[in-house]
């Protein structure tokens, strides 16, 4: 009798088979949970960075008030999941095409620009906290930290920038589920 046609040797195929499957099972989800760890370690790092800049732009007498309550209201949306669920479809399906004109971006744009001429030290503190906010508000989220980089291929210039954080801002406002947090006061009196 040969050991293929043994009672033993269907069943140890079998075992070994279910073994292999449970194993590359396993291995993807371990992939999945490191690159979702990944994630949240830049997102937790964007977000100390936000909050640093968002201090000093907010601490700082030659920030525009604008500004100020941008970055504030910004801040009150980065533990809404809805508020990142909405800026990714808007620059997924927009990407502000056609709505980069407005007066009201361009008057921010403006504003940036003359505040880079006066106080580029500020300037670029207003940068960091742009970028830094809006990593960690999209990588913050299994659903939105998929489209990551789409989103950041959006994100290629000022007035791209200057509507993202417009209209997470926005939204922050609007949102009614918006939790109060302890920017809630500074944003009712700015």
């Amino acid at each position: 009798m040969m050991f293929w046609e043994t009672e033993i040797f269907l069943p140890a195929i079998s075992v070994l088979a279910i073994a292999g499957a449970i194993v590359g099972c396993l291995r993807v989800r371990a992939r999945i949970h490191q690159e979702r760890a990944a994630d949240i370690r830049i997102a937790h790092r964007a977000l100390t960075q936000f909050y640093a800049s968002v201090d000093k732009v907010i601490t700082d007498p030659a920030a525009p008030d604008d500004l100020k309550l941008l970055l504030l209201t910004m801040a009150e949306a980065m533990p809404n999941r809805s508020a990142a669920q909405y800026i990714v479809k808007e620059l997924t399906t927009t990407g502000f095409n056609g709505k980069r004109n407005s007066s009201d971006q361009d008057a921010s744009l403006e504003e940036w620009r003359s505040l880079h001429k006066s106080r580029p030290d500020l300037a670029e503190e207003t940068v960091k906290a742009f970028k830094s906010g809006m990593v960690a508000l999209i990588l913050r989220w299994p659903e939105t930290a998929k489209l990551f980089k789409e989103v950041l291929t959006t994100l290629t210039d000022e007035r791209a920038e200057i509507a993202a954080v417009k209209k997470v801002s926005r939204f922050a406002t609007e949102h009614p589920e918006r939790p109060e947090g302890e920017f809630a006061s500074c944003i009712a009196t700015a």
